[in-house]
């Protein structure tokens, strides 16, 4: 049976309560550490990644360790001019503010001028195909669709955010790759990765 993305939403704010702080915790530990480990990440110089709110696996400490290895980090930032999402440089001085929908980015927005290795992508769901499911409103994948094609796209997410499939659309972009705590989910469920 094939859920509509408003049911598997709505399926994933119940299954979202019922986590316990315990294992959201562990788990984005462990997310953390199999995504500062990849190959990728350590061979990047400019990453793009969200900056975290409820709900979402936490990026702090990934920005964090970004920092630690002398990467340039960027996150998204809304532009009311055109109605979306640009990615500008997050500079460790230069404080946050609440954006659109209460989304933290920088006060002051210097759009990046290079193009990221990597971009870290949230999501409310994910299925072994990497596709990705939003909260709807396609900010996220207008924001990819201005991306290198060459960029690696990586989402995060816990285990209850993965679903057997979500139906797409063609303005719909999917993953590279899904970093789990248990695993990687690279192409298709024959090929998760536990590295």
């Amino acid at each position: 049976m094939e859920f509509t993305k408003e049911e598997i939403r709505a399926t994933m704010k119940v299954l979202q309560s019922a986590q316990s702080a315990d294992v959201l915790a562990e788990e984005n530990a462990n997310i953390l550490k199999r995504l500062t480990t990849m190959k990728e990440f350590i061979d990047a110089d400019c990453i793009g990644c969200y900056l975290s709110v409820d709900g979402e696996v936490d990026t702090s400490e990934i920005i964090k360790k970004a920092f630690e290895m002398e990467k340039k980090v960027c996150v998204p930032a809304y532009y009311d001019g055109i109605k979306g999402y640009k990615y500008v440089i997050l500079d460790r001085n230069v404080p946050l503010i609440d954006g659109k929908y209460k989304i933290p980015e920088p006060k002051c927005k210097i759009e990046i001028e290079q193009s990221s290795d990597i971009v870290i992508i949230p999501g409310v769901a994910f299925d072994f195909e990497r596709n990705r499911l939003g909260h709807g409103c396609g900010y996220f994948d207008r924001l990819l669709a201005t991306v290198s094609s060459d960029t690696l796209k990586i989402g995060l997410a816990f285990s209850f955010q993965i679903v057997e499939k979500i139906t797409t659309v063609e303005t719909d972009v999917s993953m590279d790759k899904i970093v789990l705590s248990e695993g990687i989910i690279q192409s298709c469920s024959c090929c998760k990765s536990d590295t």
